[in-house]
């Protein structure tokens, strides 16, 4: 839809750094870097371009760890995964009530985060270990740890072969996990 706008309203967030989709309802989660998440639900479309909504900002900011950037929902459990870059670890929030259910320790600055919705598991780039950390999302608790290649930054899921890619940034690699074979994976390391 070239050429469409969109209009918001919106209530102040301080310094917001990265967003986020919650669900085929067009929700948008935006993350502070003062360490708070918001949300905005869409409404109805504006001048007559259909598929173009108004957002609205919720009065509601849930207060998470330092420095949110990447995250996820688990649109089953509708609970939301957001990785704290400077407090290393991981926020659980249930999106239903607005309230942190749990604070996970993950490994030194997370980055990204994507949720595995074949198996409920919460993958999470941690760019100064190497290293992802894997969650299971029913318990919050960390299950495994994998070692990848340097610098790890983005994380995608492919839910119809299960296989986790991680891409590193600095070394230019993307490391492939099978995440059929558990949380622990095999992992295949690509140039």
């Amino acid at each position: 839809n070239a050429g469409a706008t969109m209009a918001f309203t919106t209530k102040p967030l301080s310094r917001p750094q990265a967003v986020t989709r919650a669900t085929a309802a067009a929700t948008v989660i935006a993350l502070s870097a003062l360490g708070a998440v918001s949300s905005a639900q869409a409404g109805t479309p504006i001048h007559g371009i259909i598929g173009t909504p108004n957002f609205t900002v919720s009065a509601t900011s849930v207060p998470v760890e330092v420095e949110p950037f990447g995250a996820d929902l688990d649109v089953f459990l509708h609970t939301l995964y957001v990785a704290n870059n400077e407090s290393a670890s991981v926020s659980a929030i249930d999106v239903d009530t607005d309230t942190v259910l749990a604070t996970i320790p993950v490994g030194g600055y997370p980055l990204e985060v994507v949720v595995n919705p074949n198996d409920h598991t919460v993958w999470v780039t941690n760019q100064d270990d190497d290293t992802v950390s894997v969650i299971n999302a029913r318990t919050n608790t960390v299950t495994a740890t994998i070692p990848v290649a340097s610098d790890p930054w983005g994380v995608d899921v492919n839910t119809a072969t299960n296989t986790i890619y991680v891409a590193s940034r600095n070394s230019g690699q993307v490391t492939v996990i099978d995440a059929a074979d558990g949380p622990h994976g095999k992992d295949d390391t690509r140039s």
